[in-house]
Protein backbone atom coordinates (compact mmCIF):
# COMPACT_ATOMS: atom_id res chain seq x y z
CA UNK A 1 0.00 0.00 0.00
CA UNK A 2 0.82 3.70 -0.69
CA UNK A 3 0.22 6.81 1.21
CA UNK A 4 0.92 10.28 0.14
CA UNK A 5 1.09 13.08 2.16
CA UNK A 6 -0.78 16.43 0.81
CA UNK A 7 -0.08 19.88 0.86
CA UNK A 8 -3.46 20.64 -0.48
CA UNK A 9 -7.19 19.65 0.77
CA UNK A 10 -9.28 22.29 -1.50
CA UNK A 11 -10.98 20.35 -4.04
CA UNK A 12 -14.19 21.32 -5.75
CA UNK A 13 -17.37 19.73 -7.16
CA UNK A 14 -17.84 15.90 -7.51
CA UNK A 15 -14.65 14.27 -8.18
CA UNK A 16 -16.21 10.79 -7.79
CA UNK A 17 -16.97 11.46 -11.55
CA UNK A 18 -13.70 10.76 -12.75
CA UNK A 19 -14.26 13.37 -15.78
CA UNK A 20 -11.45 15.36 -15.23
CA UNK A 21 -10.88 18.48 -17.38
CA UNK A 22 -12.42 21.01 -14.39
CA UNK A 23 -12.05 24.18 -14.32
CA UNK A 24 -9.93 24.14 -11.16
CA UNK A 25 -7.74 27.42 -10.85
CA UNK A 26 -4.12 26.25 -11.14
CA UNK A 27 -2.17 26.90 -8.02
CA UNK A 28 1.39 27.17 -8.82
CA UNK A 29 3.97 26.99 -5.76
CA UNK A 30 7.86 26.31 -5.21
CA UNK A 31 7.95 22.28 -4.22
CA UNK A 32 10.37 20.72 -6.60
CA UNK A 33 8.95 17.64 -8.61
CA UNK A 34 11.34 14.58 -7.27
CA UNK A 35 10.70 10.88 -7.16
CA UNK A 36 7.44 10.80 -5.52
CA UNK A 37 5.79 14.14 -6.31
CA UNK A 38 1.82 14.22 -6.66
CA UNK A 39 0.80 16.54 -9.20
CA UNK A 40 -2.79 17.91 -10.55
CA UNK A 41 -3.16 17.16 -14.36
CA UNK A 42 -4.06 20.31 -16.43
CA UNK A 43 -4.91 21.22 -20.49
CA UNK A 44 -3.23 23.57 -22.61
CA UNK A 45 -3.89 26.86 -20.59
CA UNK A 46 -1.97 27.21 -17.27
CA UNK A 47 -4.21 29.11 -15.55
CA UNK A 48 -6.58 25.97 -15.29
CA UNK A 49 -6.08 23.03 -14.15
CA UNK A 50 -8.09 19.18 -13.96
CA UNK A 51 -10.29 18.52 -10.60
CA UNK A 52 -9.25 14.51 -10.97
CA UNK A 53 -6.73 13.98 -12.63
CA UNK A 54 -3.30 13.26 -10.82
CA UNK A 55 -0.07 12.20 -11.82
CA UNK A 56 2.72 10.66 -9.57
CA UNK A 57 6.35 11.22 -10.62
CA UNK A 58 8.72 7.96 -10.80
CA UNK A 59 11.79 9.79 -11.31
CA UNK A 60 12.99 13.55 -10.60
CA UNK A 61 11.39 15.80 -13.54
CA UNK A 62 12.48 19.43 -13.16
CA UNK A 63 10.52 20.16 -16.66
CA UNK A 64 7.14 19.86 -14.55
CA UNK A 65 8.51 22.76 -12.09
CA UNK A 66 6.73 25.54 -11.97
CA UNK A 67 4.26 24.74 -14.61
CA UNK A 68 2.15 21.93 -12.54
CA UNK A 69 0.88 22.10 -9.27
CA UNK A 70 2.85 19.82 -6.81
CA UNK A 71 0.29 19.03 -3.94
CA UNK A 72 2.06 16.14 -2.22
CA UNK A 73 4.44 13.30 -2.05
CA UNK A 74 4.28 9.78 -1.67
CA UNK A 75 5.18 9.00 2.01
CA UNK A 76 5.37 5.25 1.76
CA UNK A 77 4.99 2.45 -0.94
CA UNK A 78 7.22 3.84 -3.72
CA UNK A 79 7.38 -0.07 -4.84
CA UNK A 80 3.72 0.30 -5.51
CA UNK A 81 4.37 3.74 -7.54
CA UNK A 82 7.01 1.57 -9.39
CA UNK A 83 5.22 -1.18 -9.90
CA UNK A 84 2.58 0.72 -11.62
CA UNK A 85 2.03 -0.48 -15.72
CA UNK A 86 0.25 1.01 -18.65
CA UNK A 87 -2.83 -0.74 -19.23
CA UNK A 88 -2.96 -1.59 -15.22
CA UNK A 89 -5.79 -0.85 -13.01
CA UNK A 90 -5.98 0.74 -9.25
CA UNK A 91 -7.76 -1.44 -6.79
CA UNK A 92 -7.83 0.94 -4.46
CA UNK A 93 -6.07 4.13 -3.14
CA UNK A 94 -5.95 6.19 0.14
CA UNK A 95 -5.24 9.80 0.92
CA UNK A 96 -4.25 10.56 4.32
Amino acid sequence: MASVTGTRGRWRGDTRLGTGGGNQPTELNDLPFTKGAVGIARGGDIRVSSDSQFCVCPATAPNLNGRYTNFGLVATGMDVVAGIRTGGGIRTIRIE
